[in-house]
Order: C-alpha cells, then sequence, then structure tokens
C-alpha cells in the first residue's frame, strides 16, 4: 500500500503525505513552517531553526564568593523557574545549597568551567573550595 492517501479520490482531490504504519494504518505527515499568518518563511531546519521562547529571564547577576564563607547569592523567589550556576573559575569548586540554610562544603559541587540548572523557589547559597570564585547566576522567571 502507498504512502500517500488521495482525499476524495473519486473527485481528483489532493493528495496527504502519510506514513503507512503497520499495514493500514496511516499517520500523517505534517511539517513544520515558520512565518506569521498568510506568510511563509521556510520549513523548520538546520540553517532555519525553530524559535523558542521559555519565560522572560531577569538577567544575570554576578556573586563573588570568598573562601568558605557562606554567601546568599540569590534570594527566594515564588516567581522563579529556574536558575542556571556557572563557575568560571578563580577559586575551585563552587558548592551550592538551596533554601534558608548555610552551605557546607560536602553540598552539591560544581568544578570549574561546570555549570547547573536547578528548578527552586527557594534562596541559592554558594560557597568555593578556597580564593574567590567567579560565579555567574542566570535567573529565568515567570513572565
Amino acid at each position: 500500500m502507498a504512502d500517500d492517501v488521495a482525499l476524495n479520490p473519486t473527485a481528483g482531490g489532493a493528495i496527504v503525505a502519510t506514513d503507512e504504519i503497520t499495514g493500514a494504518r496511516h499517520v500523517q505527515l505534517v511539517k513544520i513552517m515558520l512565518g506569521a499568518l498568510n506568510a511563509n518563511d521556510g520549513p523548520v531546519s538546520l540553517a532555519n531553526p525553530l524559535a523558542i521562547r521559555y519565560g522572560a529571564a531577569t538577567g544575570a547577576a554576578t556573586a563573588s564568593v570568598v573562601g568558605l564563607t557562606n554567601v546568599v547569592a540569590l534570594a527566594a523567589n515564588t516567581d522563579r523557574k529556574s536558575v542556571s550556576i556557572f563557575n568560571n573559575g578563580g577559586g575551585g569548586n563552587v558548592y551550592y545549597q538551596t533554601g534558608a540554610v548555610s552551605v557546607v562544603a560536602v553540598a552539591s559541587p560544581i568544578p570549574i568551567g561546570s555549570h547547573v540548572v536547578i528548578t527552586t523557589t527557594e534562596a541559592i547559597n554558594l560557597i568555593a573550595d578556597s580564593a574567590s570564585a567567579d560565579v555567574r547566576l542566570y535567573e529565568e522567571t515567570y513572565a
């Protein structure tokens, strides 16, 4: 059986692209096109990717974490979706913990050059292994 299906075949209707599954089942193939209503900006591809807006970023905050001193890097925020924490270097591992509690050096580590994305509305607390660390925090909130 062919993969395509004719709409109203006795009247010469349009052909719909399908994928035949297990003999007699047809699943319609649909291509995502970009552009406003009544416009065609082309199909989604590597050269023409689908733009996705996921919330509204509140911007970037930089925290300088010195020694083993706990720093509340971001306060609690009920509108927060997630926080990305980047350890850009300068002080070994950076450790994070959420909530109203001080971080200890056995908390969740972020090695130099690494990052984590956490989903929490609680405060974000940080410490470093040794000297000051360059840490970037990107908070994403609900619009």
